[in-house]
């Protein structure tokens, strides 16, 4: 996992995923909120962002050198719909190690992702449990909750009544999943 911490107030903004040696795939709305890259930055190969290196023996900080989102990504529109950026790592390609490793991606895209339902998947990341939560590094410990995969037709009618944050519900290009039972949980 990727800690994307704002440099001035210690904070977390967003997290993301190592892609290669280059790249973080993240979400299009952690783009959306960040002004200017300079006051961000990247925080590779630690499960505890308040512990510097070189205790967590594993840490590289790196700035941003772009941050690119989806064409189609349009957040007054609603911010579930093509919700993909891509942060470019400044300077150096990053070296891998046992604590700094890129994601598995798929071989193939999954156009039917019903084709899916039933699967269970891990859903990771630095983050508050709710909005009243602090941000701050030393109070967001990395998180992760095991979710299954359902069928869009189940999303769908769970979320008609909610459409202001899924006006046009569960798309094909959209995964639903769920989990059973509470997602507070940490790797520390």
């Amino acid at each position: 996992m990727v800690g994307i911490v704002n440099k001035t107030s210690k904070t977390i903004h967003c997290s993301g995923s190592l892609i290669s040696d280059r790249f973080v795939l993240t979400a299009a709305h952690c783009v959306d909120d960040i002004e200017n890259n300079e006051n961000f930055q990247l925080v590779f190969g630690a499960d505890d962002l308040s512990v510097e290196y070189p205790l967590s023996s594993y840490r590289e900080d790196r700035e941003i050198k772009q941050s690119l989102k989806h064409p189609k990504h349009d957040k007054a529109k609603g911010k579930h719909y093509y919700d993909v950026g891509i942060f470019e790592i400044d300077g150096e390609d990053l070296a891998f190690s046992d604590g700094i490793t890129p994601i598995c991606l798929p071989k193939k895209a999954v156009y039917d992702v019903d084709s899916r339902k039933g699967d269970g998947v891990t859903l990771t990341g630095f983050g508050k449990k709710s909005k009243v939560d602090s941000a701050k590094i030393e109070d967001v410990p990395l998180r992760f909750a095991q979710l299954e995969i359902y069928a869009q037709q189940r999303c769908n009618e769970s979320y008609a009544s909610v459409t202001e944050s899924v006006p046009d519900l569960f798309q094909s290009n959209i995964m639903c999943a769920s989990y059973q039972v509470s997602i507070d949980r940490t790797f520390t």
